[in-house]
């Protein structure tokens, strides 16, 4: 085999190392950042400033939708709500949340009493079954795009609401929308779609 073949060959193989070392090297370079993080200490060994800013300096990016979900699993809300929110409610997710499970508490407890007692039939095991959907979608509203607004809770879900607990509050329906964009809408991803068909299938079980 010519001498040039022959280093050419060794060239390429040395080449296809360093290449797959480069790779191995950057792996484990992106590995140790997800893992430790930056490193917020310059080479002399001092600490880089910090500037926190108040909510009303943040850049308009900050303050305008947070596409992100409930990820607190000690949360009463958590996997009901996904949509994005505002950043207040994002801030203070914990307060709001409180509030959803304080009115879910109170039906159960009203639900609890029929069980004991057969002549209260109000609230029914169909209301109860949507409540808590229902007080995590009014709570914690789909923010609109581009606007740090919240949307109103969709009509259909407040004429479920009026159906299968009509002896409850409807001060959460004061205002409704039809918009596709609203909270629990099927817009909202495939969850969005099973709430949908089975909110659908109970009312059907209950009329027929």
């Amino acid at each position: 085999m010519p001498l040039m073949l022959i280093l050419l060959k060794l060239q390429i193989k040395t080449m296809s190392k360093i290449y797959k070392l480069s790779l191995l090297g950057l792996a484990l370079s992106l590995n140790y950042l997800l893992v430790h993080g930056t490193d917020n200490t310059t080479t002399g060994g001092t600490t880089k400033p910090v500037t926190i800013l108040e909510d009303d300096e943040l850049p308009p990016q900050w303050q305008s939708c947070w596409n992100v979900e409930l990820d607190d699993e000690t949360l009463f809300c958590y996997g009901a709500v996904h949509w994005p929110i505002t950043y207040e409610l994002y801030k203070n997710a914990g307060d709001y949340d409180a509030k959803a499970k304080s009115d879910y508490k109170q039906l159960l407890s009203k639900w609890r009493e029929t069980q004991l007692n057969t002549q209260l039939t109000d609230p029914s095991n169909d209301c109860l079954a949507i409540s808590r959907d229902f007080y995590c979608a009014y709570y914690f509203p789909k923010c609109a795009d581009d606007q740090n607004q919240a949307t109103p809770m969709c009509d259909y879900l407040c004429a479920i609401w009026l159906l299968r607990c009509p002896l409850e509050s409807q001060s959460y329906c004061v205002v409704q929308s039809s918009e596709k964009t609203c909270s629990l809408s099927i817009q909202n991803g495939w969850r969005g779609y099973l709430t949908l068909f089975f909110m659908l299938l109970l009312i059907a079980f209950t009329l027929y």
